[in-house]
């Protein structure tokens, strides 16, 4: 199929979901990252001709758009303090505001190798993003989800370790409202967290693609006890 087609079908695909301008980049990043091309590929090649198995594929992830699901679980990465970082359906997607806490505790290091504590820490954004702005730092990183742990420890910064120094973070489980058990004997310089603080009954209020399709326990707390993990 002629990339040409290919990004027409996707637009129309998406078009009832999303601004067109929005749905436009929708589509190139979904090309950009299942076939390669970029966004003025078919200008400057009006030919190009996309082989089936990437049409399949491509379709398949337009699918799912169609369907609401987020362009970061389609794609399985979301960018977050500069940085790529792997996403699942376990994990939360990085928002660009909790790059403002980020940088407020790089700001306020007050030595250059802290022990830093992230509580909740779902695909380990926060973690990894203090590990590697403070090279000398040492991270542990706390979450209940075996599948956000999973992903967590899974994200590959080996390149810039082996530049900067810093080392991976520590991933642990831990259910942090059983109590501190299991860090008694520990301090740290510096501990913060990005925790749940949606109530449920603020369900209504939410995009769909939220509520189906990123995870609840890492959402969403009582109504009667909202502040439970601050």
């Amino acid at each position: 199929m002629l990339l040409t087609r290919l990004i027409k079908v996707g637009v129309e695909m998406l078009s009832d979901l999303y601004p067109d301008q929005e749905v436009k980049e929708i589509v190139f990043a979904i090309l950009e990252h299942f076939v390669g091309t970029k966004r003025h590929t078919h200008i400057i090649e009006p030919q190009y001709e996309v082989e089936e198995e990437k049409v399949n594929v491509v379709m398949t992830a337009f699918e799912r758009m169609a369907a609401g699901e987020p362009l970061q679980y389609v794609t399985g990465k979301a960018y977050f303090y500069g940085r790529e970082f792997r996403v699942t359906s376990d994990t939360l997607i990085p928002r660009p505001e909790t790059e403002l806490l980020c940088r407020l505790v790089v700001e306020a290091a007050a030595k250059p190798n802290p022990r830093v504590l992230d509580l909740c820490t779902g695909s380990g954004c926060i973690a990894w993003t203090l590990a590697l702005e403070l090279p000398k730092a040492e991270v542990t990183a706390v979450d209940i989800s075996d599948g956000a742990l999973t992903v967590a420890s899974s994200q590959d910064f080996s390149g810039e370790m082996a530049r900067t120094g810093a080392s991976a973070p520590t991933f642990t489980k831990a259910d942090i409202l059983a109590g501190p058990a299991s860090h008694k004997t520990h301090q740290y310089d510096i501990i913060l967290s990005n925790p749940p603080y949606v109530m449920d009954k603020e369900k209504a209020l939410m995009r769909t693609n939220v509520l189906e399709h990123e995870p609840h326990l890492a959402l969403f707390v009582s109504y009667n006890d909202p502040l439970v993990f601050y």
